[in-house]
């Protein structure tokens, strides 16, 4: 997926795409963790941290600036 594809998929995620929120997920949910896992060192504290990040991503949707994901 490039960065157009991301692009897509942060503007339908802006209009409350479901789809295009999951997908993001997919796609960087695991990279979020390690890099959170490495910082914590602790699994319970890394999930927590990546869970929030997505929770706040999809609760500010629909005012969200996005350069890169």
């Amino acid at each position: 997926m490039g960065n157009q594809e991301d692009n897509e998929l942060v503007d339908q995620l802006r209009e409350g795409s479901g789809a295009a929120f999951e997908q993001i997920f997919k796609k960087y949910w695991q990279r979020l963790y390690r890099l959170a896992l490495n910082k914590l060192q602790t699994a319970q504290e890394a999930e927590e941290v990546v869970q929030e990040l997505f929770a706040s991503i999809w609760e500010k949707r629909e005012r969200l600036i996005v350069n890169n994901l």
